[in-house]
């Protein structure tokens, strides 16, 4: 492996348009590769490394690593919805010690906890490609550098998550993540997919196959593994959908 070290992230940006070259922070994802001809573009210097957490807002810089991300919040709100989501998508402290936000994010892991959750709530990136810009996690195509994730946790009246996997610490074959807020219920699916896909439906709406159709509508991007059939994730999806809805009603007290 070659490391290239950029004064700016602009210029990161330009040698990331060069073949075999891929961006380097944390780098637990680029070990796991094993490519010995790429060239490692090293940002790590370059990245906001800062989190801020409060009930009206969480703002996490993109080299923030995930284990400071837990301790940071356990300071100052332990009920932080994202820390268990943080916790099960990677169970090893040493791994979280390294793994940075930005990193994660960027992988585009649909199985991983984190980018549901972060889809459910509807956080903004900032971005550095071109020019610098912010834009929704939902919208984001990969393209760029992300320098800060954030969210405003007192716009979300509650939030839940679902998961199915082989054990406890095993990637999920399927993972949910869900909010209830101004009226709406908001789901983000993940899982063994090609992508997560994002719903939304009014309570008042909500009938018994609404579960059904999303589920229909979330099938898209699975496919048939060891795991089990693209039929099979579809009833998982379904049912995770339907202990989510439930969750996030009786938290809210509606029930």
């Amino acid at each position: 492996m070659n490391f290239q070290f950029p004064v700016s992230l602009q210029d990161a940006f330009e040698l990331s348009k060069l073949q075999n070259h891929e961006y380097f922070a944390g780098g637990t994802y680029i070990l796991t590769k094993h490519n010995s001809e790429n060239n490692l573009i090293d940002i790590t210097t370059l990245l906001d490394f800062s989190i801020d957490v409060s009930y009206e807002k969480v703002r996490i810089g993109a080299g923030a690593n995930l284990q400071n991300f837990i301790d940071c919040s356990m300071k100052v709100n332990p009920n932080c919805k994202l820390i268990p989501s943080v916790e099960i998508a990677c169970p090893s402290k040493n791994i979280r010690n390294q793994r940075t936000f930005g990193g994660e994010i960027a992988q585009n892991r649909t199985n991983s906890e984190i980018l549901t959750f972060l889809n459910a709530v509807n956080a903004k990136l900032a971005i550095v490609a071109e020019k610098e810009f912010q834009i929704s996690i939902r919208d984001w195509n990969t393209n760029g550098i992300i320098t800060e994730i954030s969210y405003s946790p007192k716009n979300i009246d509650t939030v839940a998550v679902q998961r199915f996997s082989v054990i406890p610490s095993a990637p999920a074959i399927v993972n949910i993540a869900g909010v209830f807020k101004n009226g709406d219920l908001e789901f983000a699916i993940g899982g063994k997919t090609n992508k997560i896909t994002n719903h939304k439906i009014a309570l008042n709406n909500w009938n018994e196959n609404s579960e059904i159709i999303i589920a229909k509508e979330a099938k898209t991007g699975f496919y048939d593994d060891d795991f089990g059939s693209v039929s099979y994730k579809e009833s998982l999806i379904s049912t995770a959908v339907k202990r989510v809805k439930d969750e996030l009603i009786w938290k809210s007290g509606l029930l």
